[in-house]
């Protein structure tokens, strides 16, 4: 069965491509590469996106063998029983709804399980983003954090959720009302922001982003689910 460096060094023949090729664009150097080829080393998540864009190919490709040897169309890649998802840079985290060109260029990738961040659809990957300040850890996730939002998945009453509202991105507790207004809860529900219909119903103004599927401890790198 080929192995990974081997599947590695294979493709890279085939692209007609030296070491150095794949080695300048990670920043790391050619023997870095011989490496991987050589099994002595295994690549960093986000290194082995990057080599899987250059060789063409989806990184349960690269990884396994198994997958499809042509690009893949998502943006969060499958390895092995885990999921790769991106980290929106700390410039896109609070002040831009993410989009797939926001997800696409992001340089960061965590692995978290598949079976942790559930539906996954193309058009609305999954993503992270770093939790930069102390206002999250109403919900019990410490500052520098990582937290996996999944905007396929169907946010109910009191679920936690990536909101962007009046300009900013932040989780909090929605709830739903006949009228078609709405209340965030952040902690307490003392705390309840006021939605009004017609602000909800204005997407340049109010959106549910996702909802926020798990967490990842900076410091342990323990992953949480149900946040």
């Amino acid at each position: 069965m080929e192995t990974f460096g081997a599947r590695l060094g294979r493709l890279r023949r085939e692209k007609g491509l030296k070491r150095y090729d794949i080695a300048e664009p990670l920043g790391v150097d050619a023997e870095t590469i011989a490496r991987y080829e050589r099994e002595e080393r295994e690549p960093k998540v986000s290194d082995a996106v990057a080599i899987a864009n250059i060789l063409g190919v989806s990184v349960e490709y690269l990884a396994t063998g198994i997958a499809s040897p042509l690009k893949h169309s998502m943006y969060a890649y499958s390895a092995d029983d885990r999921i790769v998802v991106p980290v929106l840079s700390s410039s896109d985290s609070y002040n831009i709804i993410p989009s797939t060109d926001t997800i696409s260029v992001s340089t960061e990738h965590i692995l978290i399980p598949k079976t942790l961040i559930g539906t996954i659809q193309p058009q609305n990957p999954p993503f992270a983003f770093i939790a930069r300040d102390r206002s999250f850890e109403k919900f019990a996730v410490r500052e520098g954090s990582y937290v996996v939002i999944n905007p396929a998945e169907r946010v109910a009453n009191f679920d936690i959720a990536l909101v962007f509202y009046k300009g900013k991105l932040t989780l909090k507790r929605p709830q739903y009302t006949k009228s078609g207004a709405l209340y965030l809860f952040s902690g307490s529900n003392s705390d309840a922001i006021y939605v009004p219909a017609e602000d909800a119903s204005d997407a340049k103004e109010f959106k549910i982003v996702g909802k926020a599927v798990a967490y990842q401890f900076e410091e342990t790198k323990k992953i949480y689910h149900n946040i």
